[in-house]
């Protein structure tokens, strides 16, 4: 009898958004030795807070499906998801790796409330990509990134819509795209696993 393989959910602590950073770090760096993280511990830490409700001017999340841990789910799919492309012969630079994944960790910001605004968070639903399109906008003016590094991950967020018109979105490049259709791959996944579940 052979031995069994282990299910992806046992081999890290998926409850410990620390360990799923850990181990999408050690994902990349299989990918590109000497991947720098520092883009992404920053990204990953300002995601925690805006979701725990210690980001300035907003409040934490109170969605049900479109919360931390689904967006943290959604990261560690997506950065699977890009090593499986790469070992199969379709390799990515590093920036564009580090852009797709702090995509991932943005797509469902538009669900967070900012202050003064009437909640519940799943109000904002057929908006939410705009939503986080719009606060990506400004975190990333703050953050020192380029016009250009956003309108890379504007492009990989509008492939979380369900009505999205993939042939409509101007990307950058054939990688900018791929980028896109794995995160909204990656976003179906998740959500589908996780509504089996409940």
């Amino acid at each position: 009898m052979q031995p069994m393989t282990p299910q992806i959910s046992t081999l890290i602590h998926m409850e410990n958004p620390q360990d799923v950073l850990n181990e999408a770090k050690k994902i990349a760096s299989m990918m590109v030795p000497g991947f720098d993280v520092e883009p992404l511990n920053g990204a990953f830490l300002d995601v925690l807070r805006l979701f725990e409700g210690r980001y300035p001017g907003y409040l934490a999340c109170d969605t049900q499906y479109h919360d931390l841990k689904h967006t943290t789910d959604t990261f560690l799919a997506m950065v699977r998801i890009i090593h499986g492309a790469a070992v199969t012969g379709r390799p990515f630079s590093a920036w564009h790796i580090a852009l797709g994944l702090i995509s991932a960790l943005f797509h469902d910001s538009g669900y967070l409330l900012a202050g003064g605004e009437e909640g519940p968070g799943a109000r904002y639903t057929l908006v939410h990509i705009q939503r986080s399109i719009a606060f990506m906008d400004d975190y990333f003016a703050t953050r020192g990134f380029s016009r250009g590094d956003f309108q890379f991950c504007r492009n990989i967020l509008k492939c979380t819509g369900l009505d999205v018109r993939i042939d409509e979105i101007q990307f950058a490049s054939q990688e900018n795209e791929i980028l896109g259709k794995m995160l909204g791959t990656a976003d179906l996944l998740v959500l589908n696993k996780e509504r089996s579940v409940m």
